[in-house]
């Protein structure tokens, strides 16, 4: 009996629910599951390898003990060509995922290199859940960085780990935006002021006075 063997390859820097979406549907259609999680050092990811391994695989965890069903989920890591790897574990399919139409012209020439490279390898497009449309890593580390909730996502662990990454570049844009608000304010007293015949019209905060706000306290202070 041939077993089917799927991989899911990625780099999960970090794991999203979207990723999360796609292990779940992509389980059920093959015998066994490997999740390949990439080291892919040109990327430069924020998280180390061991570390996006240890997510993916709680998350797997997670996953099996929420569905009794599922047991054939494997979590893996590997560098160098994906075909090599595939080649390696015997996968006879790659699975990816397809948010939008945009999407489609990218992972239809990556699918065409690896049909190249092994003429036997197929890939199968799972399109993504609608709640799931717009969730991607690169999604993920902008609005981290802009001090958003993670939880919608992320797990709220990897959202804890995202928000101590960025704590200092949030506090510096909280401190800018309070600078910019109370430039705001004061201007707007200042016409209000003279609008009511108080006094000469004060000359507006300049571009230099912002600056000195924004340079003023030190980002662990938020």
């Amino acid at each position: 009996m041939t077993i089917h063997i799927g991989l899911y390859p990625g780099t999960f820097d970090p794991l999203t629910l979207g990723h999360i979406d796609m292990i779940e549907r992509a389980s059920h259609i093959c015998d066994q599951l490997i999740i390949g999680v990439a080291e892919n050092s040109g990327k430069s990811p924020l998280f180390s390898l061991s570390q996006r391994l240890n997510f993916v695989q709680k998350q797997v965890d997670n996953i099996q003990q929420k569905e009794k069903g599922i047991s054939n989920i494997k979590v893996e890591s590997f560098t160098g060509l994906l075909t090599d790897f595939a080649r390696q574990k015997g996968a006879s399919f790659i699975i990816r995922g397809l948010r939008a139409v945009s999407d489609f012209e990218y992972e239809f020439q990556m699918a065409s290199a690896n049909k190249r490279l092994k003429p036997d390898l197929e890939t199968v497009f799972l399109t993504a859940s609608e709640s799931q449309h717009f969730v991607a890593s690169s999604l993920v580390k902008e609005i981290a960085a802009m001090a958003e909730i993670l939880a919608r996502l992320c797990r709220l662990k990897s959202a804890n780990i995202w928000q101590r990454h960025f704590r200092m570049k949030t506090a510096e844009i909280r401190l800018i935006l309070v600078g910019i608000i109370i430039c705001m304010m004061e201007n707007q007293l200042h016409k209000m002021l003279y609008s009511l015949g108080s006094g000469q019209y004060t000359k507006p905060i300049r571009k230099s006075d912002l600056r000195a706000v924004s340079s003023v306290g030190r980002a662990s202070d938020f």
